[in-house]
């Protein structure tokens, strides 16, 4: 079953865009985050999980620091590989898996997408594996779907050629840098957005940044869904222990997505 297909069409049946939410595995301890994302997923049409790295070149301080923290903890690929199975019991949505190659080559490429393949995920978002890679791992990867990353940066050709090869749909980074909420966008991302839009066979969904129910309205208007994840672990940081984050949580994802209508 293709759950990324079959969301995206229930959503434009509903006049809906996607809320697309991302939690790091492990922060602010193992038990917590566990107990997070799935409050987070039961608030979302697809989950993004973040494997922790010493070295997140795509990651900016807010993230890099919830990283650092739950590898302090002592959290492992095989930790969040594992825990998929147990989401997967609890949440019907789209499971997508946020890891940088080296974890992945560590843990053994082969067994790390037949592992999230059986357990449950649907999706992988590895941002330093180049398109072109891609196809040297497409054999090992079951059934999950390779999600790549298009930036304002990218050539026009290169956007199509990504679009043409990326699966469940496309990620457009919306500004130069790495992740981390902003106040406001560049105007030109809309028109970057409307251009990725153009050769695309699958849905396009804008991150980096979005901290709000206004900004993530704004480009909703123009991408088929949004990803918040910065803003998400920043509220989390900033209300622990985590009972005092949960409706803090849960009340920010509900006015998010209940910004996302068409019109």
């Amino acid at each position: 079953m293709d759950r990324f297909k079959q969301i995206f069409q229930n959503l434009e049946s509903q006049g809906r865009k996607a809320l697309i939410s991302y939690m790091t595995y492990g922060f602010p301890d193992i038990e917590s985050s566990e107990r997070l994302i799935k409050i987070i997923a039961l608030e979302s049409d697809i989950i993004e999980i973040g494997i922790p790295f010493s070295d997140p070149m795509a990651d900016g301080p807010i993230i890099q620091e919830a990283s650092r923290l739950a590898l302090l903890n002592g959290v492992s690929v095989r930790n969040a590989v594992e825990f998929v199975k147990d989401l997967r019991k609890v949440y019907s949505g789209a499971i997508v898996i946020m890891s940088y190659f080296n974890p992945v080559y560590r843990y053994g490429a082969n067994d790390f997408f037949k592992d999230l393949s059986i357990n449950g995920a649907d999706g992988i978002i590895i941002p330093d594996m180049p398109v072109e890679e891609t196809r040297v791992v497409s054999q090992a990867k079951n059934l999950l779907k390779t999600i790549l990353m298009v930036a304002p940066t990218t050539p026009q050709d290169r956007i199509k050629f990504i679009c043409e090869n990326s699966e469940g749909f496309v990620y457009v980074v919306s500004s130069l840098g790495v992740t981390g909420t902003r106040d406001h966008f560049n105007e030109d991302v809309v028109d970057f957005i409307s251009r990725v839009k153009q050769v695309s066979p699958v849905p396009v969904c804008v991150g980096f940044g979005i901290s709000s129910p206004e900004q993530a309205s704004q480009l909703s208007k123009y991408a088929d869904g949004v990803i918040i994840g910065s803003a998400l672990v920043k509220l989390v940081n900033v209300s622990l222990p985590i009972d005092n984050s949960i409706s803090k949580i849960i009340t920010f994802l509900r006015k998010i997505r209940t910004s996302l209508t068409y019109g």
